[in-house]
């Protein structure tokens, strides 16, 4: 039986530095970094594509001010930066995690 995907996320910006997201779902509860490896492979998939989708969403959110995050690499190098922090951050939700390799990104003119 496949199971259902709940990647559902709305960014609300509250600050110029912060994000808040609604959770991913899996199984009711908020998908984490670990969820990158210890999840199905259809739910890993589409984590991945919506960590893409939510990078590119906030690139077009914030182009005027801080121009093309990520522009130094690929959409597999973005997930595979997301996916390195991650591994060291195996708790953190992967709405938060992508936000925060994104800001790190950002800081560092990448």
């Amino acid at each position: 039986m496949m199971s259902t995907l709940a990647l559902v996320a709305l960014t609300v910006p509250a600050a110029a530095q912060d994000a808040r997201t609604f959770p991913i779902l899996r199984a009711g509860q908020p998908a984490v970094c670990a969820d990158l490896t210890d999840a199905p492979a259809e739910f890993q998939e589409g984590l991945r594509q919506w960590v893409i989708g939510f990078w590119s969403g906030m690139n077009v959110a914030e182009r005027a001010k801080t121009g093309i995050v990520g522009h130094s690499t690929s959409a597999t190098g973005i997930f595979g930066e997301v996916a390195l922090f991650c591994r060291s951050h195996p708790a953190m939700a992967i709405d938060q995690a992508t936000f925060a390799v994104r800001e790190q990104m950002k800081r560092a003119g990448k």
